[in-house]
C-alpha cells in the first residue's frame, strides 16, 4: 500500500548515490504546540507531474508527495536535516525555478 504526503514546505535535493544522481523530496510539516514539527525524506523520485497548483512527486517506493508550488523552501524544522544531507552526502538543494517535470524524463 502506498502513502500520500502533503508537506507544508518542501524542497528537492539532488543526492549522488552509487555513481548516479537521485532526486528526493525533503518535506516539512508545521505541527504546532501539541504535535511539534516534522520532516520526511522521500525515496528517489520516479515520476513528476503538475496538477493545477501542485506538483506530484511519485517515488520508487510507490508513495506520492503532493507539493504546492508556492511552498517551496526549507522550514526551520528541516534546515538541520538538509545541512546534514549536504555535509555527509554532498546533497544539493535545487532552485525553485527548476523545470520539475524534466527531472525524470525516461
Amino acid at each position: 500500500m502506498s502513502s500520500n504526503y502533503h508537506p507544508d514546505y518542501w524542497v528537492v535535493v539532488k543526492v549522488p548515490f552509487e555513481g548516479a544522481l537521485q532526486y528526493r523530496v525533503l518535506g516539512a510539516w508545521s505541527g504546532g504546540f501539541i504535535y511539534g514539527n516534522g520532516w520526511r525524506l522521500s525515496s528517489p523520485v520516479a515520476k513528476i507531474f503538475k496538477d493545477g497548483d501542485y506538483y506530484n512527486f511519485e517515488n520508487e517506493s510507490g508513495s506520492c508527495y503532493r507539493c504546492h508550488k508556492d511552498m517551496y523552501g526549507l522550514h526551520f524544522g528541516s534546515v538541520g536535516t538538509y545541512e546534514k544531507l549536504k555535509s555527509e552526502h554532498q546533497a544539493e538543494m535545487l532552485d525553485e525555478d527548476t523545470e520539475w517535470e524534466s527531472l525524470c524524463v525516461s
